[in-house]
């Protein structure tokens, strides 16, 4: 009996030994998986953040901003001497002023305008500095005037860093400069802060600081609680109230440094006065791809260790958050209806958008796969547009579109997805439509804008092409059908339906 006991012992003890290393062993790796998905949640929320803010600056661009009157003013400044662009640049911001106090009820910090060789010309939120040279400072400004195209980054700037929203200023016979809008850091992370109980530190590399900044203004920073090689933004965060922030990360200092060496995202776990807390760091990036500044996450929770064993609940709980963000960065900005709007619909005719449109078709053409429901697209274009805003002005063009989808709208069925296409370009797409019902419905649709008032100036035809989809479509052969089709009607006289079965 004793050898029994002996070897149970002896092959008990070392096996009990092994179990428990190996539950130890997956633990780690549960957390270590734990981790990796929520930095991944971390940086996508920051991604959607950024989206969201690109659309709702693009929407305060066109509204507010890229007109006629400006474009004219910066053409001025550019061609006239020093004299004149102080004229020039009181009238802009006086202009501006109503639309730079608009902004500033949405969280928008900086509205700065630039001459098309870099120079800074007006600073809404500095008016008394001006006339120095962005180049080599300011990244993003020289893309947008060298490629006239927008650009979005995060930059340090002279007084203030963000993310910057730029875009160049063409019209008027030529390109006359840029633009740029930004958000605080403070804002941006505010929409963080609202999604659950992390604590977010925002902090800059020390070298980007003092090689950007004013030296008047960089009394703006103070060191961070994260680390020495870091700066913090006064605004956003008060070094003078962060003891117990530099607490915890003093108790961290080997492991953070380690972190912060990888120059990429991620996270560890660690305990603090007892409690499990979870660290995340999102790298933040220049327009070159550079890492600049970080956003730093950290979250105590005393349950961390059984969200590892039941991931399950997690991604529940991961999806909701997700779902989630859009609308809480819409509350932040106090108009959720607005930019729910602008994310799903074109600004001018308030049809959806390309993007919504493309969903749409995917989900038909998936069902078109499985199910064999029929699917068909219909490809319509105003024809001779052009003339239109060359005889009587972009006004009346728009006004043209406008009441073009409007007339639209009630022409087709509410299970039609209806949208702007681009330009003078509309889309339908069909669902449950077979070919042949999908021409009678874009003959009656042609007839019913021919028949219409939709201007004053002259009668308005469009010519439509219609293509009936096969479950071997994808979106590009479809729509490439009904386009070819639109453009047969063209030049077969215009004002006419040409189909592709």
């Amino acid at each position: 009996m004793k050898k029994y006991r002996l070897a149970v012992l002896v092959i008990g003890l070392p096996l009990v030994a092994a179990a428990l290393v190996a539950i130890d062993g997956n633990f780690k790796r549960s957390i270590d998986e734990q981790i990796a998905e929520e930095a991944t949640i971390f940086d996508s929320r920051i991604d959607a953040t950024t989206e969201t803010l690109a659309r709702f600056s693009s929407y305060i661009f066109t509204r507010e901003v890229d007109n006629p009157e400006v474009r004219s003013l910066m053409r001025r400044a550019w061609l006239g001497d020093e004299g004149q662009r102080a004229a020039y640049r009181a009238e802009l911001r006086s202009r501006m002023l109503s639309a730079y106090d608009l902004m500033g009820e949405y969280h928008y910090r900086q509205l700065h305008f630039h001459l098309p060789d870099g120079t800074s010309f007006l600073r809404m939120h500095s008016p008394e500095k001006f006339g120095d040279s962005l180049v080599g400072i300011r990244a993003t400004v020289a893309a947008v005037n060298e490629r006239l195209s927008p650009v979005i980054a995060f930059e340090e700037g002279r007084i203030y860093n963000g993310y910057r929203f730029v875009y160049p200023l063409v019209g008027e016979g030529g390109h006359w400069g840029s633009v740029e809008l930004s958000f605080s850091m403070d804002a941006y992370l505010k929409v963080l802060s609202s999604l659950d109980d992390c604590v977010f530190h925002f902090c800059i590399h020390r070298d980007v600081v003092e090689s950007t900044v004013f030296d008047e203004d960089r009394g703006r920073y103070a060191d961070s609680p994260v680390s020495d090689r870091f700066l913090a933004d006064r605004e956003v965060e008060s070094t003078e109230d962060c003891e117990p922030c530099s607490a915890f990360f003093d108790s961290i200092r080997p492991e953070l440094e380690a972190l912060l060496d990888t120059d990429k995202n991620g996270g560890l776990v660690t305990r603090y006065q007892g409690r499990p807390t979870l660290v995340l760091v999102n790298r933040i990036r220049n327009l070159s791809g550079q890492p600049v500044a970080c956003i730093v996450a950290t979250k105590a929770d005393s349950d961390y260790e059984h969200l590892a064993s039941d991931k399950l609940i997690v991604q529940v709980l991961t999806a909701i958050l997700g779902l989630l963000i859009i609308a809480i960065t819409l509350l932040t900005l106090r108009d959720r209806e607005r930019l729910t709007r602008l994310s799903t619909t074109d600004p001018l005719t308030g049809l959806y958008n390309r993007v919504t449109v493309r969903t749409a078709l995917d989900r038909e053409l998936g069902r078109l796969a499985r199910y064999g429901s029929p699917l068909s697209v219909l490809m319509l274009d105003i024809d001779d547009f052009k003339t239109i805003n060359d005889r009587f002005g972009h006004g009346e063009g728009d006004a043209v579109l406008k009441r073009l989808a409007g007339l639209m709208r009630t022409a087709t069925r509410e299970t039609d997805c209806v949208g702007r296409w681009g330009g003078e370009e509309f889309i339908v797409v069909l669902a449950g439509t077979p070919y042949e019902e999908a021409v009678r419905a874009a003959e009656k649709l042609r007839a019913a804008v021919a028949a219409s008032d939709i201007s004053d100036k002259r009668v308005v035809t469009v010519s439509v092409g219609v293509a009936g989809a096969v479950p071997e479509d994808t979106q590009e052969s479809v729509v490439s059908r009904a386009d070819d089709a639109m453009y047969r009607a063209k030049r077969s006289g215009k004002n006419r339906v040409e189909g592709s079965p």
